[in-house]
C-alpha cells in the first residue's frame, strides 16, 4: 500500500503477480471440480482455462461497472473458463461443473478471509473481484490445500466413480464421450472379435452426423438404413431383460496416439448416471492401460536416447 500526503491510501497491484496467482488458483480449483464431478480432465485444457481466468481477473483494474454488468461479467467469465476446461457433455454436466467452480472460489475466499487478522485492512474489492493484501504464497497454498482435501476425501471414501474420456472416430466423423469401464460387459463382435463400446444413443445423438442418426433411427424402427457408407448391422446382445439386437457400426477408438478398431453399439436405454455416455469392457480397459504404459515407456526411452 502507498499512503499519499493527503492521507489517501492506494493499493499497488503487480500485474505479473495478479495474473500468475489467479491462473494457478483457477487450474487447481478446476482440478478439484473434476474430482467432485468424477470426470477426467486434460491438463492442457486446464492451463488454457487458467490463462482465461488470469485475463478475466484484470477487471479489478478497471473503473467500477454498473452492478448488473458486474454480475453478467462474472457469470460469463466463469462459463467461459469452465467451457475451456471441460469438454461439452450437455447442459446438465456444464451447470454442475460451473456450480462447483463458483463454490470452490467462494470457499477459498471465505477460508482465506476468515484466517486474516481482524481490524487489519486485508482486502479490497472492485467489480466483484477481491484482492487480498497477503502473500501470494498463502493463496497458492490455500488453493492447493483445497485440492488435496478433496483428494484425501476421495481416497477415504474408496474413490468417486471416475470416467475416462474416449476419442471415437469413423469415416469423416469424430466423437468424444465420457465412458465408464463395466467389468460385466463381455460383448465382443462375433464376426471380427473386436471390442464393443456401448453408446447411450439419446446422450450422443445430437453430436453424431445426420447420416448416422438417420441410420440408427431406421434400425431402431426395424427398417433398413438408406446410408451404406457406414456399414450398419445388428449386434446380438444378452441383457437382464433377454436377448436384444442393437444397431452397430465399425469405428475406431484412439489409444495413446494409435487407433484401435472397435464396434460401436447403440442402445436406447438411458444411463442411471447422466454423466456416463458409454460403457466398455475390462478387456478394452486392459488394452488402454497397456497402450498408455507402452507409449509412456517408449517416450521415456526416446528422451534418454536424445539426452
Amino acid at each position: 500500500m502507498i499512503k499519499e500526503g493527503g492521507g489517501a491510501v492506494h493499493t499497488v497491484i503487480y500485474l505479473d503477480v495478479l495474473l500468475l496467482t489467479n491462473g494457478w488458483i483457477a487450474v487447481v480449483l478446476l482440478a478439484a471440480c473434476a474430482i467432485l464431478c468424477g470426470q477426467s480432465v486434460k491438463w492442457g485444457r486446464l492451463v488454457l482455462a487458467g490463462a482465461a481466468a488470469a485475463g478475466a481477473s484484470l477487471i479489478i483494474l478497471l473503473p467500477p461497472f454498473p452492478f448488473l454488468l458486474q454480475i453478467l461479467y462474472q457469470i460469463g467469465s466463469a462459463a467461459l473458463i469452465v467451457g475451456i476446461a471441460f469438454p461439452w457433455k450437455g447442459i446438465r454436466a456444464f451447470t454442475r461443473q460451473g456450480i462447483w467452480y463458483v463454490l470452490m472460489n467462494l470457499l477459498l475466499a471465505g477460508g482465506v478471509s476468515s484466517a486474516c487478522v481482524r481490524g487489519v485492512s486485508w482486502a479490497e474489492s472492485n467489480n466483484l473481484c477481491c484482492y487480498f493484501q497477503i502473500s501470494p504464497m498463502v493463496l497458492l497454498g490455500s488453493s492447493l490445500g483445497l485440492y488435496l482435501l478433496f483428494s484425501v476425501i476421495r481416497y477415504l471414501l474408496g474413490g468417486f466413480k471416475t470416467f475416462c474420456t474416449l476419442d471415437l472416430a469413423g469415416a469423416g466423423w469424430q466423437l468424444q464421450v465420457s465412458a465408464y469401464c463395466d467389468t460385466g460387459l463381455t460383448v465382443v463382435d462375433p464376426l471380427t472379435g473386436k471390442d464393443v463400446i456401448l453408446l447411450y444413443y439419446p446422450a450422443v445423438k445430437n453430436r453424431l452426423p445426420m447420416a448416422i442418426q438417420q441410420g440408427v433411427d431406421a434400425m431402431f424402427a426395424s427398417e433398413i438404413p438408406q446410408v451404406s457408407q457406414y456399414h450398419f448391422r445388428l449386434l446380438a446382445c444378452s441383457t437382464i431383460g433377454g436377448q436384444v439386437m442393437l444397431p452397430a457400426l465399425p469405428a475406431y477408438v484412439k489409444i495413446a496416439k494409435e487407433r484401435q478398431p472397435i464396434l460401436l453399439a447403440f442402445t436406447m436405454q438411458d444411463s442411471a448416471d447422466k454423466r456416463c455416455e458409454a460403457l466398455f469392457g475390462a478387456d478394452l480397459e486392459q488394452r488402454l492401460q497397456n497402450k498408455k504404459r507402452f507409449h509412456k515407456q517408449n517416450k521415456e526411452e526416446q528422451h534418454e536416447t536424445v539426452g
